[in-house]
């Protein structure tokens, strides 16, 4: 199982794509799946997928990235774009079937603890809304994803 952080002050969560590409040649997913098992990634505890940046880079003995550098990159993105991968990441971690089922979902390369944290927070009042709703099956909530990406002419 890998590492878990959930107080992490200062670092970049990035999905496992941008961890795969520190590697030259890329690492193959069933290496990168290997590795998570093994505990080699610092996994962001709160949103499933991403992990710490720095802290991994740090456990396999790789310089550290200037965070408020990178911080700056993430800032120079889109505000729009940038808000509906967001949403789009609360989403996917609500309801995971929406990947499946092809919907037109971006989820972030990276995101920032406060972007990790409003993440979870879009995640626990869509997962509320989904029981008050008392949507169980895979399609009701699929149709659920669908109809928010409707509402926000996303779809």
């Amino acid at each position: 199982m890998s590492s878990q952080v959930s107080n992490l002050v200062d670092d970049i969560f990035v999905s496992r794509e941008e961890i795969m590409a520190l590697f030259n040649p890329s690492m193959k997913p069933s290496t990168f799946h290997d590795w998570v098992k093994r505990g080699k990634f610092v996994a962001c505890k709160d949103v499933r997928g991403y992990y710490a940046l720095n802290q991994t880079r740090q456990k396999l003995g790789m310089p550290l990235v200037d965070i408020a550098e990178y911080r700056q990159k993430l800032a120079g993105e889109e505000a729009s774009e940038r808000s509906q991968e967001l949403f789009h990441a609360g989403l996917a971690v609500t309801v995971p079937e929406a990947i499946d089922a092809k919907l037109p979902i971006k989820l972030p390369a990276a995101m920032t603890r406060e972007e990790s944290e409003q993440v979870l927070a879009l995640y626990k009042a869509l997962y509320k809304h989904l029981q008050d709703l008392k949507l169980f099956s895979e399609d009701a909530r699929i149709g659920f994803v669908a109809g928010a990406l409707l509402d926000r002419n996303l779809l």
